[in-house]
């Protein structure tokens, strides 16, 4: 999904305004139409740098792999990102979305009790 296609109905993690501009895309392998997240690619951003990223915005249970879009692996060395889609593979489990449910109920309890003060308690 390239930023000029994220309001076209796909489930997405991250604003759409957010994700304009950005040429590198994460994705769960799983969900292939949920954006997770992406990057603009500055110059000496390596393969490396994007696991790195990965491992900020989830916790997983077990090891985790990229894979581009035609399946291949990314290895987590330094050769230069290229842009694209990047899907995340793995065994375990992500506590990403997880936590994204968590909010989404968060946020629905708190607008139902008309009281968005209350989400802002439930978050420290």
């Amino acid at each position: 999904m390239q930023p000029e296609n994220c309001a076209d109905g796909h489930d997405t993690l991250i604003d759409n305004d957010r994700a304009y501009g950005r040429d590198a895309f994460i994705y769960d392998s799983n969900h292939r139409d949920t954006l997770l997240g992406g990057l603009w690619i500055g110059e000496g951003t390596t393969n490396a740098n994007l696991y790195d990223m990965v491992e900020i915005i989830c916790v997983f249970t077990d090891t985790f792999d990229l894979r581009d879009n035609n399946e291949q692996l990314v290895k987590r060395d330094k050769q230069p990102l290229q842009p694209g889609n990047y899907f995340i593979v793995s065994n375990g489990r992500s506590l990403l979305r997880f936590l994204h449910w968590l909010l989404k109920s968060m946020i629905r309890q708190c607008c139902r009790q008309d009281n968005v003060a209350s989400l802002a308690n439930q978050a420290y």
